[in-house]
């Protein structure tokens, strides 16, 4: 009865703030500008992308509504998960933490790799 009254009684907004999401996007977006201070230069916002300015931005927006879904979809998983994948191991947080920093690393590299594309070279006039 107490384990009824337990589920009935989480509120998955109470691990969901907006102020958390934030921060979570600001992260995200700096490990998808990483490659922005590279000793190359710039690839993403250079004259060499061919993406306009505007697609770069409404894909990075695409991409952190994912990121969003992924947090509220986990917030839900998270309490149904066995002790093993959501105790804390030491400082560095628990598997299910780990699995979703891992997914978050592997999505600002898809992003990454989408956000720039280079140029067709201009096709030859020599026939």
């Amino acid at each position: 009865m107490s384990t009824a009254l337990g589920l009935l009684a989480w509120d998955p907004a109470f691990f969901y703030r907006w102020p958390n999401f934030a921060i979570l996007a600001i992260i995200y977006s700096a490990l998808v500008a990483t490659g922005e201070l590279s000793k190359e230069g710039p690839l993403i916002f250079s004259k060499r992308n061919s993406r306009t300015l505007s697609a770069i931005l409404w894909a990075h927006l695409l991409f952190l509504t994912i990121l969003l879904v992924m947090w509220k979809f986990a917030s839900y998983l998270d309490p149904h998960l066995p002790d093993w994948m959501t105790s804390y191991i030491g400082r560095g947080g628990s598997a299910f933490n780990m699995f979703f920093i891992v997914a978050m690393l592997v999505m600002s590299f898809l992003e990454r790799r989408w956000l720039y594309v280079e140029p067709e070279d201009e096709p030859s006039l020599r026939g």
